[in-house]
């Protein structure tokens, strides 16, 4: 990673670092909180439902745009193998090497380059590659004008003033100045007064600084190939290959904003059948109903309805099945057991997501609380499915308590089995822990992307389940 301007920052506060020490040796967190702040590799799903040559129609171009960006005129592509390619197990997935850290020098050494501190989260996409964008601005010195270089610093802490002139004491000791992290350097789109004038005309959208020297190199993906692909991380990807919908099945989707893996399933179902896709709130259906508009997918239907609340939207076994309603507008009401697959893809801790600079906001209350809700989803889905259906479970964290603990309860509560993925290539992921309850024999059958180890792959935390229901629940 890159130089930290100030020493003692931490990655994780003390609720998080307590916690994880119930479940991991301090060389693991150690790696843990090292690998954490690293972006993975580039990966990108291809839209079946509009791609049929993957190399020619998504590769090549991919390519050709990666070589035209500035980040990437002094590379000698002939000298790196693999730098994209599909992924040799799963068939829709394209991946880009992410390098670095990289040195970041200025043009000219002796030069003074005026700096731009900017929020966690825009500094977390820079490392993934994109350029500056207006609202992740927090500061700019005042030498900072249209088309000059800059330097583009983190804000760790979230203790920069907005529109404020930042500069950093220079004293590692003192303790009540922000810390920074040296994240790239690109050229300014805007000047400070553009940015922070008083004027109505001030600039709020639009990207606020290209990166053309970036710690690490990945490729800016926003509007490229619109419809063709969908930026998504890996384990992402795998998680409908192994729920392996079929077209004209009955599916659901109980978490399913931005709309990444329901996309993904009407994809895996060629745009045939139905699927339900819940989430929690209109602004998350609208984010959903986006994502399946611009990739073109027309088999969904999707409503504001917060999964754990199942007696509102699950009928009793005694209401009359001609109730049943799945018309947008109207009050969603299910018929119990009637769907074939299902994918809860629950709220979780997010221990473990790539590249995170600070993870310090959550505390143990709340990541001890995660586990309930998803089993409330979990409760739910079991209610839905068919008997023999399938239901598959998946998080985002490293947090053995969401992930196998998560298992073995609902294998003691509910009529569930643990299977492998129909097709054994998409077994990517590491066997799961034995200290949650698990046999060896069940550990084997689930999928964990852990970054604990010093030989983490470039994926970040994961966790993947697939189950069969082996008799009626009500």
């Amino acid at each position: 990673m890159g130089e930290c301007e100030s020493e003692g920052y931490e990655i994780f506060g003390n609720d998080v670092d307590s916690f994880l020490q119930q479940y991991y040796s301090a060389s693991e967190i150690m790696t843990l909180r090292n690998t954490v702040q690293i972006p993975p590799d580039t990966t990108i799903r291809i839209n079946t439902l509009l791609v049929t040559d993957s190399e020619t129609q998504v590769v090549s171009k991919l390519e050709e745009y990666i070589k035209s960006l500035p980040i990437y005129s002094e590379v000698d592509f002939k000298s790196m193998t693999d730098f994209i390619r599909m992924h040799p197990k799963i068939p829709d997935l394209v991946v880009i090497k992410t390098t670095g850290p990289h040195l970041i020098d200025s043009n000219e050494i002796e030069k003074r380059v005026p700096k731009v501190w900017v929020d966690r989260i825009c500094a977390e996409a820079v490392l993934r590659g994109a350029n500056v964008f207006a609202p992740g601005v927090k500061a700019a010195e005042f030498k900072v004008e249209v088309g000059c270089e800059v330097e583009i610093h983190a804000d760790l802490d979230d203790r920069i003033t907005k529109g404020s002139t930042f500069a950093h004491s220079g004293n590692v000791n003192d303790l009540t100045s922000p810390k920074t992290l040296h994240i790239g350097n690109g050229i300014a789109q805007f000047s400070r007064e553009d940015m922070f004038g008083n004027s109505e005309n001030s600039v709020r959208s639009g990207i606020a600084v290209v990166v053309t020297h970036p710690l690490y190199r990945a490729p800016p993906l926003n509007g490229i190939l619109k419809s063709l692909i969908y930026p998504q991380n890996l384990p992402s990807v795998l998680v409908a290959h192994v729920l392996n919908p079929q077209p004209n099945e009955y599916v659901m989707d109980m978490c399913a904003s931005p709309g990444g893996k329901t996309s993904h399933i009407a994809a895996l179902m060629q745009n045939q059948g139905r699927i339900i896709a819940l989430d929690k709130n209109t602004k998350k259906i609208q984010q959903l109903k986006s994502t399946l508009d611009e990739l073109q997918v027309s088999m969904v239907r999707s409503f504001a309805q917060d999964a754990t609340k199942y007696r509102k939207y699950i009928m009793n076994e005694n209401e009359n099945p001609n109730l049943v309603n799945t018309e947008e507008g109207k009050p969603l009401r299910l018929q119990r057991e009637s769907f074939d697959r299902i994918l809860v893809d629950a709220s979780c801790s997010a221990l473990g997501m790539r590249p995170r600079l600070r993870h310090s906001d959550v505390t143990r209350e709340q990541l001890e609380s995660y586990p309930k809700h998803q089993m409330n989803i979990l409760r739910a889905a079991v209610m839905l499915l068919k008997v023999n259906g399938i239901l598959t479970y998946s998080t985002c964290t490293l947090n053995p308590n969401e992930n196998e603990g998560n298992v073995f309860r609902a294998l003691s509560a509910f009529p569930l089995q643990l299977e492998a993925p129909d097709d054994p290539k998409f077994m990517i992921g590491s066997h799961g822990r034995l200290d949650m309850g698990l046999s060896e024999q069940q550990a084997c059958l689930v999928q964990r992307f852990d970054l604990s180890h010093p030989d983490s792959n470039s994926n970040p935390a994961f966790f993947c389940a697939r189950f069969r229901k082996t008799a009626h629940f009500n």
